[in-house]
């Protein structure tokens, strides 16, 4: 029986929940600075679950469109390190689905934020 090569740079297949956890070495690496970055959690009392359900809470407390809430707070949390691209001078902040925990964990605090100044008290 042979062992399966150690993946490199994450699946050549998207990972599914039937596949079970992770490899060890599921994490991307940067090419440039090496560092390691494992994606972004994803599933009930995940990252992904609490902005969402956050970003919801704050709409309807203050009469905003969910998509509007979920943009203002990404800017904002582009002076946490968010991460974004510039098209053509326009800041754009990257989808959710490109980011780490670290960065998941900076958009969760700008929405934190924002409730906190709205006086929104979010539930889990």
């Amino acid at each position: 029986m042979t062992t399966p090569k150690p993946l490199q740079n994450g699946p050549s297949r998207p990972v599914v929940a039937s596949d079970g956890p992770a490899p060890r070495n599921y994490w991307s690496k940067c090419p440039k600075c090496g560092y390691s970055a494992k994606p972004r959690t994803v599933g009930q009392g995940s990252q992904n679950h609490r902005v969402n359900g956050f970003i919801a809470q704050i709409a309807q407390s203050t009469g905003n469109s969910f998509d509007a809430v979920k943009m203002y707070c990404k800017v904002q949390a582009i002076d946490r390190g968010y991460p974004f691209d510039t098209i053509r001078g326009t800041v754009v902040p990257w989808s959710e689905s490109r980011l780490d925990t670290r960065q998941a964990g900076m958009l969760i605090d700008a929405i934190e934020q924002l409730a906190a100044e709205e006086g929104i008290r979010l539930q889990e």
